[in-house]
């Protein structure tokens, strides 16, 4: 039987959209690639190496290839058997890397809540440290699990899919009260 019709297996891969520091990231990198075609013209102006001109697009081009990237990925999760695995995919000439960030299995779940209900909770606001892999935080159907680590308290906010909260519950007795929409 193959692992995607399993009752126990669940995956999703969505594209990242663009938010806050990451929003802010990608226009300074947009007016980084600007202000350097435009400094490399007058540069080459100014010395008379007219024929460098040539070199421009090139030279974009390869900045543009190992920085952009950076702003833009896609992220996935995969619920096998009880361990969630996030991570973030990138994209390169003709593969996809899946590289994981997150393994944490739903039994060690401190709470299993929606995000709406989330950020009113007090387990939440004393949260260490946020992991976005939501498609973007105004999304409806968010999961937050709240889990232990060693250095205090940490969430992961991701999108739900109609399967996902009916494993959630089947493996971790703190995702009772999950309501999703």
């Amino acid at each position: 039987m193959d692992e995607t019709y399993s009752p126990n297996y669940a995956e999703y891969t969505y594209e990242k959209k663009a938010e806050g520091k990451m929003r802010i990231l990608k226009y300074l990198l947009i007016v980084g690639y600007v202000l350097f075609v435009a400094l490399y013209f007058l540069i080459c102006y100014i010395t008379r190496l007219i024929p460098l001109f040539a070199l421009c697009p090139l030279i974009t081009w390869i900045m543009v290839y190992f920085t952009w990237h950076y702003v833009s990925y896609d992220v996935y999760y995969t619920f096998e058997h009880g361990v969630m695995e996030f991570g973030k995919v990138k994209k390169r000439k003709k593969e996809r890397v899946r590289i994981p960030v997150i393994k944490l299995r739903a039994q060690e779940a401190l709470a299993v809540i929606s995000y709406r209900t989330a950020l009113e909770s007090a387990d939440f606001k004393n949260v260490r440290h946020v992991h976005d892999f939501s498609h973007k935080l105004s999304s409806e159907n968010l999961i937050a699990i709240i889990y232990q680590t060693d250095k205090g308290n940490e969430a992961v906010i991701f999108e739900s899919i109609p399967k996902l909260p009916r494993l959630l519950k089947k493996y971790s007795e703190n995702a009772e009260g999950l309501q999703l929409n």
